[in-house]
């Protein structure tokens, strides 16, 4: 919905934009609509570690930190999400110091709210605690004692969170256990519901069994097409990694559209041939690369990729890999609507040789 929210105008309408750690224009769907969006936006910032197909749009291009140069604690999928088998709670220092005029994320959001006069998260205590920070950073001796703000704040979490001190999760090297998860624990204590309990009939479920019927109509006036789904790489990860040559090496130098034998027989197709993959939304062209790994009626191409027009990635731009999100739609239409999901899975797609 981002491109509906910049271009639609009248009330609520999105016209500056910050965006951290990402990369909209190429993990997307509907790449050429949303370009469009960000070029009418008044302001345009992004926070990274390295020049992008968004940045190339930005106002402003401030460069943020990478992983090895500020503190964590990963809450989200240790503490929030309870996904480890064996609970558990880890702080890390940075090890590595700042390049150049890279700042940590926390510093760029604090200075901004400073500068336009708006408190952090919405609290004044919270900013005021910074701006007090600020100034016994500015003192001689007691300024390089304290922490920084990252730091800072992981600290205060750490201890609201009922974690303790940074100090004792700098002792667990490998992290400090947490209490193990019990049977029974979940039903009636975990279930965000009201009266604990699984609904396993919500109402806006149940309010979509009416569209089933109309959706198995579609399905069967368009079985025998081709479909397109999306895939991950051991060398690729997103859009991040194809600027390190020891990521694109050789093969790894593009991604490939995945078609099963027998798709590829029936369109008279070679592996290794480029074809040119198309549907209503789009057009991109890829080399293809047969395999018994797929089923019929089935195709799939790894996302992240299309860095050509970004000459500051000075290896990535030589890649030849396509931006599979040019063949999804955006807006209502491809919205799943409990979830909210973009349908970037199961796009209808035709292949074609590339004729030159």
């Amino acid at each position: 919905m981002l491109a509906d929210d910049i271009l639609t105008a009248g009330e609520g309408q999105l016209k500056a934009l910050l965006v951290t750690a990402g990369n909209p224009l190429l993990t997307c769907a509907n790449t050429a609509r949303l370009t469009k969006a960000f070029k009418q936006l008044e302001l345009l910032v992004a926070i990274d570690v390295q020049e992008s197909e968004t940045a190339l749009y930005a106002d402003y291009l401030l460069p943020g930190s990478h992983w090895l140069e500020r503190a964590d604690i990963p809450f989200t999928f240790n503490s929030l999400m309870g996904t480890t088998p064996i609970p558990y709670h880890q702080y890390t220092d940075p090890i590595l110091p700042l390049k150049g005029n890279a700042k940590e994320e926390t510093w760029i959001y604090l200075e901004l709210c400073r500068y336009a006069g708006v408190a952090m998260g919405g609290s004044r205590i919270l900013q005021g605690l910074f701006a007090l920070g600020r100034a016994f950073k500015k003192l001689p001796l007691v300024g390089d004692k304290l922490p920084g703000h990252t730091v800072f704040i992981l600290g205060l979490i750490n201890r609201f969170s009922g974690f303790g001190s940074l100090a004792k999760l700098r002792r667990g090297v490998n992290g400090v256990a947490r209490p193990a998860i019990e049977a029974g624990s979940f039903i009636g204590h975990r279930v965000a519901t009201p009266d604990g309990k699984i609904q396993l009939a919500p109402t806006d479920f149940c309010q979509q069994l009416g569209d089933l019927e109309m959706d198995f109509d579609k399905e069967i006036s368009i079985a025998g097409k081709l479909k397109l789904i999306s895939k991950r790489e051991r060398y690729s990860h997103n859009s991040w990694t194809h600027n390190h040559p020891t990521f694109v090496k050789g093969k790894n130098n593009r991604n490939h559209l995945n078609m099963s034998v027998h798709d590829a027989n029936l369109r008279g197709l070679q592996d290794g041939q480029l074809v040119e993959v198309f549907n209503e939304q789009g057009t991109i062209q890829v080399a293809l690369e047969v395999t018994d790994d797929m089923m019929p009626g089935s195709l799939s191409l790894c996302h992240g990729w299309g860095h050509q027009q970004v000459d500051a990635l000075k290896v990535a731009s030589k890649t030849q890999g396509v931006n599979v999100n040019v063949l999804a739609r955006d807006g209502l239409v491809s919205m799943e609507p409990i979830s909210g999901m973009s349908q970037l899975n199961g796009i209808v797609v035709d292949v074609k040789s590339v004729t030159h």
